[in-house]
């Protein structure tokens, strides 16, 4: 697989599924995996060395903030009886 097809392939099947493909990249796809590793309770340094990033900086650029559960629960409005 050359590096150039991925993009149309991700679009393609994009497409495919009723999604605006433009709008995505080979980047949604690393930016998804490592967003959802994260949350899903992989440690940085094992979501690090999977991906190949050497560097913190950059793979902290690819995990999208997510707030804690506990300040979640901070927000939501109590449940009337």
């Amino acid at each position: 697989m050359h590096a150039n097809s991925v993009i149309p392939l991700l679009r393609q099947a994009l497409a495919r599924a009723g999604i605006a493909g433009e709008l995505y990249t080979s980047h949604s796809l690393r930016r998804g995996f490592a967003t959802w590793a994260h949350q899903s309770g992989w440690d940085l340094k094992s979501l690090m060395s999977y991906v190949g990033w050497k560097d913190m900086k950059s793979a902290m650029r690819y995990i999208e903030a997510s707030p804690f559960l506990g300040m979640a629960r901070l927000t939501e409005k109590p449940v009337s009886p």
